[in-house]
């Protein structure tokens, strides 16, 4: 087993369907051999928006803070097991 310390990511992704963008966060690993390659882990949640709505930044405020609480969550949990 390498000595390299594990490194955690959160990667955010858009899927564009017609009138709607979709956000998935997914958990990703670095990968020790090759430093920059980075491998999905685990799907964390996804949230769909009007399209619209997302690029005119007419968001609902909780969608926004849930959104963010979970990317902060995610890299607070990778820190608290040396990970990040």
């Amino acid at each position: 087993m390498s000595s390299r310390k594990k490194r955690r990511g959160v990667l955010v992704t858009v899927d564009v369907f017609d009138n709607e963008l979709r956000l998935r966060l997914d958990d990703v690993e670095g990968n020790s051999e090759e430093p920059g390659v980075w491998q999905q882990d685990a799907h964390i949640t996804h949230k769909t928006f009007d399209r619209k709505s997302f690029v005119d930044m007419k968001l609902d405020d909780a969608d926004i803070t849930d959104f963010g609480y979970y990317i902060v969550a995610r890299i607070n949990a990778f820190l608290e097991r040396n990970e990040a």
